[in-house]
């Protein structure tokens, strides 16, 4: 059968005791250290989702802000055609003002040279009358000759027409 030997018996005892030994003051630190370090890792880990949050947090604000800009930029867009159209008709319209100004002074001006012109005419013909009356005079004066002269410039450019 079996022998039991006193050794193994002692070795027996001696693996217990160590076991013993070991478990009450080097398992229960390395427990200890293991339960800090699982602890720490789940702190981490805590830590990690919570700046997944704020990170998300931000990206969502940022996605917001982005589609402001976007909206603020088509409004100020909007605002500046409205403003440019409303420039660009006031302008026309200046243009249009200035213009019917240029036309009027243009007819004023052209109706003066009209009636200067006129007046130069009238003037040129009442000294060739003048002349034409004189010369056929001579140098007579008087009421029937200047009747008879009349007469007679009148028949003439009658006939002429």
């Amino acid at each position: 059968m079996l022998k039991v030997n006193i050794n193994i018996i002692f070795t027996v005892i001696n693996v217990i005791i160590i076991y013993i030994v070991l478990s009450k003051f080097m398992f229960k630190k390395m427990e200890a250290k293991f339960a800090k370090r699982a602890t720490a890792i789940d702190k981490e880990f805590e830590e990690a989702a919570l700046k997944q949050k704020e990170a998300d947090a931000l990206n969502e604000e940022y996605q917001q802000k982005v589609a402001s800009i976007g909206t603020e930029r088509e409004e100020v867009m909007r605002e500046a055609r409205a403003q440019a159209d409303e420039e660009a008709r006031q302008i026309k319209e200046a243009a249009s003002s200035e213009a019917e100004n240029i036309k009027a002074s243009a007819q004023n001006t052209a109706e003066a040279q009209k009636d200067q012109i006129l007046r130069r005419a009238e003037q040129e013909v009442a000294d060739m009358v003048m002349e034409a009356a004189t010369k056929a005079v001579g140098g007579q004066k008087g009421a029937k000759v200047d009747g008879a002269l009349y007469d007679d410039f009148l028949n003439k450019a009658g006939d002429k027409e």
